[in-house]
């Protein structure tokens, strides 16, 4: 029969948004609050003569820890942080569509990675990155393992190779081309920001860096004097985790995904992680909360198998690169400076008007 010539009667509502109270869904209270029960269920999963134990929902909520702050692999503790939001994500993905018998999950190559290999891919590439940057010496490998492990509270390098091995993460830039919800560039931020932290406690060295950035980047002296103005700022009334987390932030990580929402779960993540070292200060406009860094250049939505993009072949070999991304002369050497300088106000820019411009 069509819709039109039914009654009201006949009508059926299947969301419950409806003002006609006898036709409104009616959801017990025992859903949210009761204590653990025996309930037959069993038809929802296809089986017969079978119960299983339910609680309410809120009684089954309060027995986890909701937490803003990401974990470690090896932490104990009950609780649901921003990773949990991957791991939704992955879920939905491996929902079942009737309709093209197959999973969003499978169509796309979205798969959840398990903490501790993302932990272990993580330690692993650092440890890697520092080995071959750093001088050959004895004891390397023990020295950078007492660096990156939790356990271990002392920095085991004398301040020359200190200085070196910050430098060195200044200048690291690592891409995830399949970010995901960003498992592995949250853990690559996090493990960074625990080894600046014991390398550089006050952040003495880690600022300079920032602000000699800054100095090389920006040719515009009022620019310029503008953003060092912010970083001592910044390093001087926030955590001391927050300086480290927003120039890695806006340095060091990228990521990519065919997806456009895993590219905005990644983001949350980043913004929630810098979140967790804001302090709030009541007597500021904002509360003294720092605008987040715009990181469109940082986690973009794309497909990263697609060799050619944008015009420039990366295959072809036959002639040297004559293109925008490897000419070192001029003019392109100058429009890349331009490129970079633009990019930095961009990222560090509140006002959506002088964004636009």
């Amino acid at each position: 029969m069509d819709y039109k010539t039914k009654t009201k009667d006949e009508r059926k509502y299947i969301d419950g948004f409806t003002a006609t109270k006898k036709n409104q869904p009616i959801v017990p209270n025992a859903l949210f609050f009761s204590d653990i029960q025996k309930v037959d269920i069993s038809s929802f999963f296809g089986k017969t003569n079978k119960t299983y134990e339910v609680e309410g929902l809120i009684n089954l909520l309060n027995s986890y820890n909701f937490t803003i702050d990401e974990n470690e692999p090896d932490d104990v503790e009950v609780a649901l942080d921003p990773e949990l939001l991957g791991s939704i994500f992955e879920n939905l993905l491996a929902s079942y569509n009737p309709e093209t018998a197959t999973t969003a999950r499978k169509a796309t190559g979205s798969f959840y990675t398990p903490r501790e290999i993302v932990s272990y891919m993580t330690i692993e590439s650092l440890k890697q990155y520092f080995k071959t940057n750093l001088a050959s010496s004895s004891g390397i490998d023990e020295k950078l393992d007492s660096l990156i492990n939790t356990t271990c509270s002392e920095n085991p390098f004398d301040e020359e190779t200190t200085k070196q091995l910050i430098k060195l993460i200044n200048d690291l830039r690592a891409v995830d081309p399949a970010v995901g919800s960003g498992a592995f560039p949250m853990a690559m931020l996090n493990k960074l920001v625990y080894i600046l932290g014991k390398l550089d406690p006050e952040n003495k060295y880690w600022k300079q860096s920032q602000i000699e950035g800054v100095k090389k980047s920006v040719s515009d002296s009022v620019i310029q004097r503008k953003l060092i103005e912010q970083i001592e700022r910044q390093f001087k009334e926030k955590n001391a985790d927050y300086g480290r987390k927003l120039y890695l932030i806006e340095k060091c990580i990228y990521g990519v995904d065919i997806q456009q929402i895993a590219v905005e779960i990644a983001k949350l993540r980043f913004f929630i992680s810098l979140l967790v070292d804001e302090k709030i200060d009541f007597d500021k406009p904002n509360y003294g909360i720092e605008p987040l860094p715009n990181l469109d250049f940082k986690l973009m939505q794309g497909n990263s198998l697609i060799s050619t993009y944008a015009g420039i072949d990366f295959n072809d070999k036959s002639e040297p690169t004559e293109n925008l991304l490897f000419d070192t002369d001029e003019p392109y050497k100058k429009l890349i400076e331009e490129f970079e300088e633009l990019k930095h106000q961009y990222q560090n820019e509140a006002d959506p008007k002088e964004k636009n411009l």
